[in-house]
């Protein structure tokens, strides 16, 4: 995803715009893939008192880690055109989460974005992978991608699965991924 231009509505409101450009990886056409603006998530000021006097326990406390657009509504939502151009217009002038999803391919998300504070990032959504076989040697899920795994999965014995940080792992209905080792 490009955010190309972020900008203040004329005429002294306090009204932003965002736009940009998210592409699928390995197409042409970009049409049709959903962006969305929402609202940042209220973290727990009881675990924001904890972290603050336990520093290093814990996960970290912020929207990266908190925030799942699948969980909330949005407050402004768009699609993009062929070339994947999309904008954003009218927003109030705060910070926001923005996702951009489509089927197939998963979803990214960009984190404490502020209209007049945003800068150039380009992303790219990548093809969802299904994993439907046991795995039995070595094997990298990537950063940036979305794994879906729809039947219990083993791990074997002597196998070594690395999951990189920023991997999706999706489960469907009743299916696991489990341990070879006896």
């Amino acid at each position: 995803m490009l955010i190309s231009a972020c900008s203040k509505n004329p005429a002294g409101s306090d009204k932003m715009s965002i736009s940009g450009t998210v592409t699928l990886a390995g197409r042409q056409d970009h049409t049709g893939i959903q962006v969305a603006l929402y609202d940042t998530t209220a973290i727990d000021t009881s675990l924001l008192r904890y972290k603050k006097q336990y520093p290093n326990v814990g996960a970290p406390l912020n929207q990266a880690f908190y925030f799942d657009h699948r969980t909330q509504e949005p407050v402004h939502r768009t699609e993009t055109d062929k070339n994947g151009h999309f904008k954003l217009e009218n927003i109030e002038g705060k910070e926001y989460n923005l996702a951009a999803s489509k089927s197939g391919f998963g979803w990214k998300t960009i984190t404490n974005l502020h209209g007049g504070d945003a800068k150039a990032v380009d992303i790219e959504l990548m093809p969802e992978i299904k994993i439907q076989e046991n795995i039995t040697d070595y094997a990298v899920w990537e950063a940036d991608r979305h794994y879906i795994i729809a039947r219990d999965i083993t791990l074997a014995e002597n196998a070594t699965l690395i999951i990189d940080r920023g991997a999706v792992i999706r489960f469907g209905p009743s299916a696991g991924l489990g341990s070879g080792i006896k």
